[in-house]
This record gives C-alpha cells, structure tokens and sequence, in this order.
C-alpha cells in the first residue's frame, strides 16, 4: 500500500456544522490572503484545505485526520492543533508562482525572502515589472 493510500484509509468524513466551521476561523488574517480555491463563505469562513474538501463550491464533507475528527467533534468543538486556521495558512494560491514553487520545494532562503517582502510590502508582494 503506497503512503498516499494508507494515509487515506485513516482520513474520516464529516459534513460540519456552523458551531465546528466557527472554531477554523482566523480573523487576523487579512482580506486579501484569504482562500479563493473553494467557497469560502459557504464553509463559514473556515480556512480549510481544498484537498480535503468533496465539494469547493457549496458546504458538503470534509475528509479529516483522526486528531482533527476528535477536536471539532468534542463538545464544544476545539480548533486542532494542527489546523490552517491555527496560523499555518500561508495564502499559498495568491502567491506570485516562483514564490509558490520556492515554498513548495521547502527552499529555506526563498521563504526567508517570502516573508521579509510581505512584511517589508505590507504584506502585499512587490509588483513585477
């Protein structure tokens, strides 16, 4: 069984409620980083991974680890430790592309200069010319 395999014979299925989306919100973050790769106002706000989502244009289920199952699932629902919302989200899809490509190849000094610009930029990236 491949790693990818495995891993998805462990994700679990849940269609969230209101109370459970509120928890996978962050206010802070700012407007223009926010997702735009599914619905965001449809899921309450919650910033959410696309891959784990069945449906990006309207609410439906969510395929959730086992650790994130039992957090949104306790009463009152938690936010996981591990969630985008916990600021891990990084507005990845807003990104100029060689940004994104540096991120996603883990180029430690690419991410070091990613966030010297938003932070220097206002968070905002400098405009190519």
């Amino acid at each position: 069984m491949t790693t990818s395999k495995l891993f998805e014979s462990v994700l679990q299925i849940l269609f969230p409620r209101n109370d459970m989306l509120r928890v996978l919100q962050n206010n802070s973050l700012p407007q223009k980083v926010l997702p735009r790769t599914y619905a965001l106002s449809a899921y309450n706000n919650a910033i959410l991974c696309p891959l784990g989502m069945l449906y990006t244009h309207q609410r439906g289920v969510l395929r959730l680890c086992p650790s994130c199952m039992r957090a949104l699932r306790s009463h009152p629902p938690r936010q996981p430790r591990d969630s985008l919302a916990n600021f891990q989200y990084y507005g990845l899809s807003q990104l100029p592309h060689d940004i994104q490509e540096a991120i996603s190849k883990g180029e430690a000094a690419s991410f070091v200069s990613f966030c010297f610009r938003l932070f220097y930029y206002g968070l905002s990236p400098p405009s190519r010319t």
